[in-house]
């Protein structure tokens, strides 16, 4: 019985030791929750040789201070400062005034010290102060702020970043004070890389991005020079147009400040808006001239230029120092860039059928603008700042679109202006080539005149035209014109041009080897008329012209109607229905005999 005592103790002795051990289970996993909470992560990261632009949000916790006040030494304590884990959601907070601090483990690959830079994903972030902690005390601190000039940056690079030479076997708990001095947007997407490899990958990146902006200056300067060429309001507007573009990357890129400015922190800072605001101005500018709004649809037109006077107030009102309504405007103007394709459609569609390119390029652009503003100003898209890459090379692809678009339109216009200078030369009534062409053509003529060729000119007069006026009336008369255009036109060799030269008088240029072939042409032609008489359902009219023939000497076409008017004077004195040719040498005119 006293053996089966003891065994029952050491059975209710094991199963409290069980109880304990699973109660320590339990305190141990508790205390890994609360270390996660704490820390944001069981993780730490580890800088090697190849890191590079490696995201620190994944092992990273969080504390949103919505006062601004807290210090360093406020969020070491982890009670003051309740940090909790880092999620996606927390990159882009949008439109934010907060201060953020952000916390992680760093330490460096094995026993291999290491140089890292860690920097910011954009340019407009106003501050990024970096603390490395161990044993609950700063052992580093690095202070950057955009408003201070370009060579306090630890590296010579566009973004705020921060290098720190790590020793092997050494673990920091690093903190990240960032934010907005005023409520804008910023991203949250710290990223750290090893120095050597973040080099290599800053120059091909700024040999992509010069690419870029070269492409944008060689296009700006194209279009610029041929605006001074063609004294054309158009490529100076687009010209403006891109100088603008180019600027809003520039700032976005943070190479004005690089580049450009870099003793002026301040002034780019305060200046991100303005540029945002011209832009806008510019591209409506170009839009309006290009689609032609005025001429199209007055209506829109106001509309637009009513705009642009929005814009303009909102950069007046930046000038001044009010800081908030003009930035949530200046995001507006971004995005109502995106209404610009609608616009070129309805021009489209009420005439402007040059615009088709104009629309494929802003639709690009505004699609890509659209969710760039959208990734910015809130975290409905989970991208960073992948659609503001995707908007700036947009950008480029759009201006060249542009481009298309402009030569387009010159294209039309030039064709338009063709068609109006053939109509301005050529007959309405009988659908002839007119004087003035002949004016143009002489010149051409002449230029590939063979050696062994000379010209001659035919002048026609038809008979009695006044009378079948009189007799028929005016439409007859019409018909009988075109009636004789027609006959005229069958008689003409492919060489040859013919013309109605006012009235009812037309002018043959022939182009032979002798003027024996002209008197020839002549005679035949004065006989096919009178062999083709007009007729419709109520009248049959006998035609018959007289021939004035002169050849043209000295390239001098006027001269030549004078001596060709003279024989055809003489033809019509002695009777009409007759060809006579003046002799320039003996200034006589001989009647052409008939060879029929």
């Amino acid at each position: 019985m006293l053996h089966t005592i003891d065994h029952l103790a050491i059975l209710k002795t094991h199963i409290i030791f069980l109880h304990l051990l699973l109660v320590l289970s339990l305190l141990k996993i508790f205390n890994c929750l609360l270390l996660l909470l704490v820390s944001g992560s069981c993780f730490s990261i580890t800088v090697s040789k190849d890191t590079l632009n490696q995201a620190i949000w994944q092992d990273a916790s969080i504390f949103i201070d919505a006062s601004r006040q807290t210090t360093i030494e406020d969020v070491i304590d982890p009670i003051k400062t309740p940090f909790r884990p880092m999620i996606k959601g927390d990159l882009n907070p949008g439109v934010s005034g907060n201060k953020y601090w952000l916390k992680f483990p760093i330490r460096t690959d094995f026993d291999d010290p290491h140089h890292w830079i860690m920097h910011a994903e954009v340019s407009y972030l106003d501050y990024m102060n970096v603390y490395l902690v161990s044993d609950g005390e700063v052992v580093h601190r690095y202070i950057n702020s955009d408003q201070d000039s370009f060579a306090q940056r630890s590296l010579d690079y566009r973004l705020l970043n921060t290098t720190h030479f790590h020793p092997a076997n050494t673990q920091y708990t690093a903190y990240v004070e960032t934010g907005m001095l005023k409520a804008d947007t910023l991203s949250l997407n710290i990223r750290i890389s090893d120095v050597v490899k973040f080099e290599r990958f800053s120059k091909r990146e700024q040999m992509i991005l010069g690419m870029f902006f070269g492409a944008c200056l060689t296009l700006m300067l194209i279009s610029a020079l041929l605006g001074w060429i063609l004294r054309s309001n158009i490529y100076v507007i687009y010209s403006g147009y891109l100088l603008t573009n180019a600027f809003l990357w520039g700032f976005l890129n943070g190479y004005v400040f690089q580049f450009l400015f870099p003793q002026f922190g301040p002034f780019i800072n305060h200046s991100y808006h303005i540029v945002y605001f011209a832009f806008a101005i510019m591209a409506i500018q170009f839009s309006r001239s290009y689609l032609e709004t005025k001429n199209l649809s007055p209506t829109l037109d106001k509309i637009l230029k009513w705009i642009q006077i929005v814009f303009t107030i909102g950069i007046i009102i930046r000038l001044f120092g009010i800081y908030a309504f003009p930035t949530y405007l200046s995001f507006i103007a971004i995005l109502s860039l995106c209404f610009l394709p609608v616009v070129g459609y309805f021009c489209f569609i009420k005439g402007a059928t040059y615009a088709k390119w104009y629309i494929v390029a802003w639709v690009i652009y505004a699609i890509t603008l659209f969710l760039s503003a959208l990734a910015a100003l809130s975290n409905t898209i989970e991208w960073g700042m992948k659609p503001l890459l995707a908007a700036q090379f947009a950008s480029l692809l759009e201006s060249f679109l542009l481009a298309l678009a402009l030569i387009e339109k010159v294209k039309q216009l030039n064709s338009e202006i063709s068609i109006v200078t053939q109509d301005s030369m050529r007959d309405e009534l009988t659908q002839l080539v007119n004087r003035r062409f002949l004016n143009n053509k002489i010149t051409q003529i002449f230029k590939h005149l063979r050696h062994d060729e000379s010209l001659s000119l035919i002048l026609i007069d038809a008979d009695f035209f006044k009378q079948i006026n009189d007799q028929y009336g005016h439409t007859v008369g019409d018909k009988v014109l075109i009636h004789l255009a027609d006959t005229i036109r069958e008689m003409t060799r492919p060489q040859d041009v013919v013309a109605r030269y006012g009235g009812e008088e037309f002018v043959m240029i022939l182009r032979t080897f002798d003027q024996e072939s002209v008197k020839t042409i002549a005679e035949r032609l004065r006989h096919h008329v009178k062999t083709k008489p007009y007729k419709d359902e109520q009248y049959e009219i006998t035609l018959s012209v007289s021939l004035g023939v002169c050849p043209i000497e000295g390239r001098d076409l006027t001269q030549a109607i004078q001596y060709a008017d003279i024989a055809l004077y003489h033809a019509k004195s002695i009777g009409r229905d007759t060809a006579c040719i003046y002799i320039p040498e003996t200034h006589k005119v001989d009647v052409i005999a008939s060879t029929l």
